[in-house]
């Protein structure tokens, strides 16, 4: 999550390779930040725009390319200069934006982008793009990092370009530069470089362990002639193909994993281990009062409420319809309710409320609520006072309301009492409630909704986690409802495993019968 900076845009921003902790934004009015925790705080880089070097005039006009070996290392210019003392200018910088260095030499050209690609001894090769001006063509230059001059690389490039930006693509040893004249490609002038190894998953934390994760392969890389390899310690419970370049994995167990990721080309292997790369926690689970999991809204019903926009948007019940990209609005194409706007919900079962989470409408501020009462009940009649009595930020992120010890409830009710422009209106893109069921008596009649199969699809064996042990009776039944087969099984610790090899690609439905009569079902896909 990028966390906000000041008041001005984000102009251009760039995450290091080698560290992706390491951010740098080109503010407009303000010049260069630096963060080193991934976006939560920054710290101004003023040297760039200073009058030794850019100029106050290149705050919000920098472009900036930062090397894929060290996020400490980066190269900047100022985009589209006009002014004769503007042309040409590019830094370089070896300690995070602190101090620079004049890299222009005799350039005196209109810049506008950077690409900087590795190459096979370790070292940047740096690629400056101009743009085409009234008084200077388009042109390409390049420069080693131990190189003292630029030398033209224009490989048949149009010197009518207005270069938008130019972009590496790693995967064919190749520049792509939209522009004017669309998007033109070139290869690298060094397409035969090392590569540099970074296995990659968009998820660090996994907050269920039977979920199934993508791992992929973010090497900047030639994948001509590559193959890969992964190993993860302590070993996953499900791995598609280990030989992948992107393979689906369970986990299967709490706990931190290390990934090694190896690649081999032309003969040579590249491996990079990432400790603790991902770690994982047991799935929440309404079940589980311990670790809670967000209530289904399937279950949701709209008791009352004060007003809504039947002209989308939107009516109260896209508040909780799972799409942030639609809102509840008070009335607004018909006429205006003044404040304060009230509504409220029954979540169809008594809970114990851990946490209650307001996310704002995304696109503009109409509405957004400022003041607020939130009330929790068992009785829709009478909620009793106020639960929260605060105000909400005027953010597009979810804010989040937590109770320790949980609140129980039945019914919600959220009062707003302001807008955070003043305005008549309120809304809201969604709402979520974390919780538990607050009577074990319920988990027999309603815990065969949470039941976890994985993984989806499975080829060999299916693995299931019910809250049951002892021995059981498993049907498999098609689509079409007949029964396909059915075995003796027994599960340890609430685990069991299903063989399905000998199954037809398709999908079924599984029941599992516990000696108590109590019956489980889920729904797989076998491959």
């Amino acid at each position: 999550m990028i966390f906000c900076i000041v008041s001005g845009r984000v102009m251009y921003i760039n995450v290091s390779y080698s560290n992706p902790n390491v951010l740098y934004a080109d503010i407009d009015g303000y010049g260069l930040y630096r963060s080193e925790d991934g976006g939560r705080t920054w710290v101004l880089k003023p040297a760039l725009t200073n009058s030794n070097h850019l100029g106050n005039y290149s705050k919000g006009k920098l472009f900036f390319a930062i090397s894929p070996y060290s996020e400490n290392v980066l190269y900047a210019c100022l985009q589209n200069g006009t002014w004769s003392d503007d042309l040409g200018k590019v830094f370089k910088s070896i300690d995070g934006g602190n101090t620079w260095t004049n890299w222009t030499e005799d350039l005196n050209l209109n810049l506008k982008s950077i690409v900087v690609q590795p190459t096979s001894k370790g070292k940047d090769l740096v690629y400056l793009f101009a743009t085409a001006s009234s008084h200077n063509d388009a042109t390409v230059n390049t420069r080693g990092e131990e190189d003292a001059n630029w030398e033209l690389f224009n490989t048949n490039y149009p010197v009518g370009e207005r270069v938008n930006i130019a972009m590496p693509f790693f995967r064919d040893s190749k520049i792509r530069v939209a522009g004017n004249t669309g998007v033109l490609e070139c290869t690298m002038k060094e397409p035969d470089f090392e590569p540099i190894i970074m296995p990659w998953t968009g998820r660090q934390h996994v907050s269920c362990y039977l979920d199934t994760i993508q791992f992929d392969d973010h090497s900047i890389l030639n994948h001509s002639g590559a193959s890969w390899s992964w190993s993860i310690i302590p070993s996953p419970s499900y791995i598609s193909d280990a030989q992948s370049r992107n393979p689906r994995i369970v986990l299967g167990n709490e706990g931190s994993y290390d990934v090694t990721l190896r690649v081999t080309q032309n003969g040579n292997t590249y491996t990079k281990t990432i400790p603790a790369m991902v770690t994982a926690t047991k799935c929440p689970s309404l079940d589980n009062c311990n670790n809670p999991a967000f209530v289904p809204k399937k279950d949701w019903k709209v008791v009352s409420f004060d007003s809504e926009e039947t002209i989308y948007p939107g009516t109260i019940d896209m508040a909780f319809d799972d799409d942030v990209s639609t809102i509840w609005h008070t009335r607004w194409a018909t006429g205006t309710d003044p404040y304060p706007h009230e509504f409220q919900i029954s979540l169809g079962n008594k809970y114990d409320i851990h946490e209650f989470t307001y996310l704002p409408r995304q696109v503009g501020e109409n509405g957004r609520i400022r003041q607020y009462e939130l009330y929790i009940g068992n009785d829709s009649l009478d909620l009793g006072a106020p639960i929260k009595i605060d105000s909400f930020e005027n953010s597009s992120g979810p804010q989040t309301i937590k109770f320790d010890p949980p609140i129980e409830g039945k019914f919600f009710s959220l009062k707003a009492l302001s807008e955070v422009n003043g305005g008549p209106w309120a809304s809201i893109a969604e709402l979520y409630v974390k919780a538990c069921y607050s009577e074990i008596t319920q988990v027999d009649n309603i815990a065969t909704k949470f039941l976890q199969a994985y993984p989806i699809p499975a080829s060999s064996d299916l693995r299931i986690n019910i809250p049951y042990d002892g021995k059981v009776q498993v049907s498999i039944i098609s689509t079409q409802g007949n029964l396909v087969q059915t075995l003796a099984s027994e599960t340890i610790d609430g685990k069991m495993q299903i063989p399905i090899q000998g199954l037809p690609s398709g999908t079924y439905f599984i029941l599992i019968t516990g000696e108590n009569g109590k019956v489980f079902r889920a729904k797989m896909v076998k491959m």
